[in-house]
């Protein structure tokens, strides 16, 4: 028995699918009303262009639905988000060169891959992390005392839950979770820092740790130096008492075997030979002197002192002499740049007589003296 399906319109709020063994009712008045409602289409009526913007409309739908939701709850949880600014600093490790013969640079350290990695451990150590504790006070931190994560200060914020007191031992663990040491590659170079919500603060713990590593570094070597300059210092002093015993015994010595005068008066008549040298010369340089002195005040006093031959030798007068020359040929009758000339060399004049006399009584006191 077949059906004959061909004439039978199905509205648009049945199925699709056409099963074989889904009987189909027959056309009847609920149908023939259903059909000729205005609110009820039949697919094959729709345009495609319907069909395709409804189908937008609902993707739009299904999209809001999860959009909104996403977007309320993430403004709602934005400022609880915990930030993340990481501030750093950098150190070079500085090895002693063994070949050098600097003593400054002789007071280093011989850097080996274990030497670097034993400072990179002592930057994280507990030591160096309770002097950032207590010099950027951590332990009344707000971002440090109260812990937890991203729930605790949630529910810390909206009064949900009550802050609970942190212990030193417990910020010191927070803060090596947060420090970041690194290496570059194999050289001498260390990257250190922390990283915090506020970036003032990151820079500011970042600043007291490595503050802390050099004062503790320079601590180090003053106490390294101080050991050595101890160890020094004994070394003299027992360098020193052997010195002298062994003074007192070649005095000793001296003495006894006669020794002593023999060497003493050699000295002395080397001494003496050299000052009768000395005093001797003295005399002679006096003498000199005091010639060239007495000439030139003769000269002087005739008004021949520019024939001086001191005067006549000395560079200045003749570049002055030059320039006599020069303004005497461009003009017969000497003018006032002429008589400046001439004022310039009797001034090196009188320098040169003062030149000798300080020279002779220069030589006078060191005749005394010996």
């Amino acid at each position: 028995m077949t059906s004959d399906t061909s004439s039978l319109d199905i509205p648009s709020f049945t199925s699709r699918s056409r099963l074989p063994w889904v009987r189909r009712p027959a056309p009847g008045p609920r149908l023939e009303a259903a059909r000729s409602s205005p609110w009820v289409q039949d697919d094959k009526q729709d345009k495609p262009s319907q069909r395709h913007d409804r189908a937008r409309r609902a993707i739009l739908r299904r999209f809001l639905v999860g959009f909104i939701p996403v977007v309320a709850l993430t403004a709602i949880a934005w400022p609880y988000i915990p930030r993340r600014y990481e501030a750093s600093a950098v150190i070079v490790l500085r090895p002693s060169d063994t070949g050098t013969s600097d003593g400054a640079v002789s007071w280093g350290q011989i850097l080996d891959e274990n030497a670097i990695q034993s400072e990179i451990d002592h930057i994280a150590s507990t030591r160096l992390a309770d002097a950032v504790i207590a010099k950027q006070e951590l332990l009344t931190d707000p971002e440090f005392a109260h812990g937890g994560g991203l729930i605790r200060r949630v529910g810390i914020a909206l009064g949900l839950v009550t802050p609970k007191p942190v212990t030193e031992a417990e910020i010191r663990q927070e803060l090596a979770e947060r420090l970041t040491v690194s290496r570059d590659r194999r050289s001498y170079t260390v990257t250190f820092g922390y990283w915090s919500a506020d970036p003032g603060k990151a820079a500011d713990m970042t600043q007291a740790l490595l503050d802390a590593y050099i004062t503790d570094q320079v601590s180090r070597k003053r106490d390294a130096i101080e050991k050595v300059a101890a160890w020094m210092r004994a070394d003299a002093y027992a360098r020193g008492v052997t010195y002298d015993a062994s003074k007192q015994a070649l005095d000793k010595l001296l003495a006894e075997s006669g020794l002593m005068d023999t060497g003493e008066k050699v000295a002395i008549d080397n001494v003496l030979a050299i000052l009768s040298t000395q005093a001797a010369e003295a005399r002679s340089r006096i003498i000199e002197a005091t010639i060239r002195v007495n000439t030139l005040h003769e000269m002087q006093a005739a008004g021949e002192i520019a024939n001086a031959p001191e005067v006549l030798e000395s560079p200045i007068v003749q570049r002055l002499k030059e320039s006599l020359a020069t303004v005497l040929s461009q003009s017969a009758v000497p003018g006032s740049e002429a008589r400046a000339i001439n004022d310039k060399i009797a001034a090196e004049a009188d320098r040169i007589v003062h030149a000798a006399e300080v020279e002779l009584a220069a030589w006078q006191r060191r005749e005394e003296m010996l």
